[in-house]
């Protein structure tokens, strides 16, 4: 981030130092050129021409009294009253219900991205360059998973990849939606490059891999397994992409079908 001169004011300028996507780019622009939602984000106003492939953009300086909400979370600092308390909460519901009508989504929703006034509950959002139409992948996962790789032991960074892994595997891998291929690409690295701490959230992989599999009728899951292909069942376009999702819940989860049906086993046996 730098301090700016622009059109005779002082602003801030995010600059990217890593190559985006022309999506990326196109999708800033046209959030500038359309302009704030609410007055609750700290929107792009402008953004640059590429200079050797790099870019950025220009938004207004944060102004002082503003305190990040972790500050809350951690009892770092109070609202001054219950009716700023509110207030605060209202702003973000509003600032959101404005961005959805729009048809917009906010695709990195983190702590440190809001920042609210305790006097008042008046409300900044920031970050607002993961903003794109709903349903869109904007390749968040691969910001996260580029931070992971600077800090793979940061709790934290490793809970909030997991988490997003978990999703992006259900909305585009299972889903078969555009965007999976890059998806796939974090997912493939990410198999072949998990930390102990990473390791320690991935609970959340087999708890959704069991979700799906629990409701699958018996035949589904002997053609997932590969056990109908004899009999001339084949899977579908769906099927596949199920197959594919399923295995990605299993090899970031680090556990395997056989293992699975052994846990299911013991549960049955431990009953009977």
């Amino acid at each position: 981030m730098y301090l700016v001169d622009y059109c005779g004011g002082d602003f801030a300028l995010k600059w990217y130092t890593r190559d985006y996507s022309d999506s990326f780019y196109n999708n800033l622009k046209r959030n500038a050129d359309s302009g704030a939602p609410s007055n609750a984000f700290l929107w792009p106003l402008a953004v640059t021409e590429k200079q050797k492939g790099s870019f950025g953009y220009i938004i207004k300086l944060r102004p002082r009294g503003y305190r990040e909400f972790s500050d809350f979370m951690l009892a770092k600092v109070q609202f001054s009253s219950m009716a700023a308390n509110i207030n605060a909460a209202i702003k973000i519901c509003d600032a959101f219900q404005k961005l959805h009508i729009r048809g917009l989504s906010y695709q990195d929703m983190n702590d440190g991205n809001f920042f609210i006034n305790p006097r008042n509950g008046d409300v900044l959002i920031c970050d607002n360059d993961n903003v794109a139409p709903d349903k869109t992948n904007l390749g968040i996962i691969g910001k996260v998973y580029d931070i992971y790789c600077k800090y793979p032991n940061n709790s934290r960074i490793c809970e909030n990849l997991s988490t997003l892994c978990n999703m992006c595997i259900m909305e585009y891998v299972i889903g078969d939606k555009y965007g999976k291929s890059g998806v796939k690409s974090i997912l493939d690295k990410l198999k072949i490059n998990k930390s102990a701490e990473f390791n320690k959230h991935c609970s959340v992989f087999k708890k959704t891999h069991n979700e799906i599999w629990n409701q699958l009728p018996f035949d589904a899951q002997q053609l997932l397994k590969g056990a109908g292909l004899s009999y001339g069942q084949t899977l579908n376009d769906k099927g596949y992409a199920l197959k594919e999702g399923l295995e990605y819940y299993r090899s970031l989860g680090g556990f395997s079908l056989s293992t699975f049906d052994d846990d299911i086993f013991s549960i049955l046996h431990h009953h009977h």
